[in-house]
């Protein structure tokens, strides 16, 4: 019989409190419905997409247009224009939502960490039926720091330096993230993510965490899901482009 995959070796698994965490994803893993509380994305334009980046989406917590906006102005220099994806709002999501989609019951963990995992995921759900191979999911609250017109050249660099099939995501930040075992002088592979505020996303990184999240549900924010999705390739650049710090 062929056997599914294992969870990444990482020391971050060494510590109790990961430990703690990662028995209870496995928990909720036995009670997810997640799929049926994803929220689809509507009104969708062709503007959204950037270069050899198939769609841009742009998270907005505030349903009002002015943190929007602000994200909005600072991108557009760039030609850039997000589709705009008002998240998942946390006052609707009741105990039987939550326990449908695998949140334990003992743990505390916030509604409004709850959604943005259900943003991000419905996200993840547009993209890949759309058949995206490679998109950008921004979230509020951004500070460009740099020409994201160099964005589309560095999915292509990375392309050839570890192979279209050899990443998952790629981190435009700044965060001084744990490296892996590789790199170079564009990019670091990293075990672990801070954030997840604007990350590529390739084809096979929509697949994984799908995968992941319908079958153990939500137990821990997204960011640190990600880091228990096994086999994941996580990059970042060695000169963020966007922050989310001023």
């Amino acid at each position: 019989m062929k056997k599914g995959p294992s969870l990444p070796k990482s020391h971050y698994f060494k510590n109790p409190m990961i430990r703690t965490l990662l028995l209870l994803t496995l928990w909720a893993g036995l009670h997810a419905n997640l799929e049926n509380h994803l929220k689809p994305i509507e009104g969708k334009s062709a503007i959204s997409r950037f270069g050899n980046i198939d769609y841009v989406y742009l998270i907005n917590v505030d349903p009002s247009f002015e943190s929007y906006m602000e994200c909005l102005e600072q991108l557009i220099e760039y030609e850039v224009y997000p589709h705009r994806f008002v998240a998942v709002n946390p006052d609707k999501l009741s105990e039987r939502i939550l326990e449908d989609i695998g949140v334990p019951s003992a743990h505390d963990l916030p509604r409004s960490s709850v959604a943005m995992t259900l943003s991000h995921l419905s996200v993840l759900q547009d993209a890949y039926d759309a058949g995206y191979k490679t998109i950008w999911v921004i979230e509020e609250g951004i500070h460009v720091l740099g020409d994201l017109q160099q964005l589309p050249n560095l999915i292509q660099a990375l392309d050839q330096e570890v192979g279209k099939e050899g990443w998952d995501i790629l981190f435009t930040d700044l965060e001084p993230l744990p490296e892996d075992n590789f790199t170079s002088q564009l990019f670091r592979k990293v075990a672990t993510c801070y954030g997840t505020y604007s990350m590529i996303i390739n084809r096979s990184g929509m697949e994984k965490i799908l995968a992941f999240f319908k079958k153990q549900g939500i137990s821990l924010p997204y960011d640190l899901g990600l880091v228990l999705v096994p086999d994941m390739h996580l990059y970042t650049l060695k000169q963020g482009l966007i922050s989310n710090h001023q």
